[in-house]
């Protein structure tokens, strides 16, 4: 299976792309260790942005829906 990326603008993100220079995280936060994944049109927000808000508190980001995939 392929990997794919999301466009959004003239740029393609892939989640892999996406990294944090935090390593330490509240593990009380309900995105510690979740994979999420954007999809559809965001309107407050570039993906791109959506996505480092994700791994920035401890986060995993999908580039599509997968059976691990909560959000």
């Amino acid at each position: 299976m392929g990997t794919t990326s999301i466009k959004y603008g003239e740029h393609n993100v892939m989640a892999e792309d996406i990294k944090t220079v935090s390593y330490e995280f509240n593990e009380e936060h309900p995105l510690v260790n979740q994979v999420c994944v954007f999809t559809g049109t965001l309107e407050k927000i570039i993906r791109k942005e959506a996505m480092q808000s994700v791994v920035d508190v401890g986060g995993k980001c999908g580039d599509g829906l997968k059976k691990k995939t909560i959000i």
